[in-house]
């Protein structure tokens, strides 16, 4: 097995990209640069390590790529080591398991992410049970998303499930958490409606625990949910979370207007280009068309939002793995004790009360009038 490469070596094979693309853009930068801060301190002031996090790439599948792209951008901006494993679409489970547990065993490398998604015939679940609690970066795991919802740290979040919190509140679907309160949801705006939409348990545990806790309604399908008793839902979503291609159900004819839809880029197989005439199309700018096999009454456009990863999830996701990863190097470097933030360990193994590197949770930015 090669061993790792760093971001340096992989700056020609993953494109490059700009923090600032896409929604969310200007609190990807707040947050790189926050963690820059962090980083220096930690390595001038108190001569520890700077973080350092293994990233785990199998095969090429266009939306892995966007999220590992991202993550190289967030990483170089904000000072953090990426080591990044590319493995073939071939890799057995045997291939990926002996990254993980070499990384697992490495003292030098603070966190540990499985890039997803993964080839059809890999099980993303067991693999991502591999990683070490400590090094789970993305925040995936049963045990470290309870954790984080019951903020035991609250800079610390489940990095897909905060992402598309914040991309729905640059959307102005969710009101804007305040610094008083951080995680005070609502008011009086009504809860929009979230449907997943073939995302698989393993990111919809984290998904419907989270948005909810921001205040909105989730529900679910499953892939293989029946179109007849899908449609339904469909026209009560105000998000469309996307994992499963469903080309059957998601059409002008069967979703609302003003429905925010976004691919989440899970699908385990690379989409195959869509045909020159196609009965649903859809773009970034907030039209989407519908034409035969639905209704005949229903009308033949709905006014949408269509967002794929690259417009500005993956980088939310970016930022938030350079800053989980950063808190676990600090954690593991024996500055903070785990499961107490403002705490530090001493060097007799006593701890005592410190300011937290990071000072409030991530959503305590300057846009936010903190």
């Amino acid at each position: 097995m090669a061993p790792p490469a760093s971001s340096e070596d992989e700056g020609d094979e993953l494109s490059e990209v700009l923090l600032s693309n896409g929604v969310c853009g200007s609190l990807c930068q707040h947050l790189a640069q926050e963690v820059h801060e962090v980083v220096t301190t930690m390595v001038s002031d108190h001569h520890l390590a700077p973080p350092s996090v293994s990233l785990l790439l199998v095969g090429r599948h266009p939306a892995a790529l966007s999220y590992a792209s991202s993550t190289l951008a967030a990483a170089r901006a904000a000072g953090v080591v990426l080591r990044v494993q590319r493995l073939p679409e071939t890799a057995t489970h045997e291939d990926v398991a002996q990254c993980i547990t070499a990384a697992n065993a490495d003292w030098s490398c603070h966190g540990v992410v499985l890039q997803l998604p993964l080839p059809a015939h890999l099980n993303a679940a067991q693999l991502l049970g591999g990683i070490a609690d400590d090094k789970d970066v993305d925040c995936l795991k049963e045990g470290s998303v309870r954790r984080c919802l019951l903020r035991v740290d609250p800079t610390v979040s489940p990095c897909i499930a905060a992402a598309v919190e914040e991309v729905l509140r640059s959307l102005e679907l969710l009101k804007p958490a305040s610094a008083s309160a951080a995680r005070a949801r609502g008011g009086g705006r009504a809860a929009p409606h979230v449907l997943l939409l073939g995302v698989p348990p393993l990111l919809a545990f984290p998904l419907e625990l989270w948005l909810e806790a921001a205040g909105c309604h989730v529900s679910r399908l499953a892939d293989q949910e029946p179109a007849e008793s899908a449609r339904a839902c469909l026209q009560r979503a105000d998000v469309l979370l996307v994992g499963a291609r469903r080309p059957d159900l998601v059409a002008a004819q069967w979703v609302r207007s003003g429905c925010v839809i976004l691919d989440l880029g899970l699908a385990t197989t690379i989409p195959a280009p869509a045909p020159a005439a196609s009965t649903t199309a859809a773009s970034a700018d907030g039209v989407a068309g519908g034409g035969s096999g639905g209704a005949e009454d229903a009308p033949a456009v709905r006014d949408v939002l269509c967002l794929c990863c690259s417009d500005g999830l993956s980088g939310m996701t970016a930022a938030l793995r350079v800053r989980n990863a950063s808190h676990a190097a600090l954690v593991q470097q024996g500055f903070l004790e785990q499961d107490k933030p403002g705490h530090a360990l001493g060097v007799d193994g006593t701890t005592e009360q410190v300011a937290h590197p990071f000072g409030a949770p991530y959503w305590h930015s300057p846009s936010d009038g903190s």
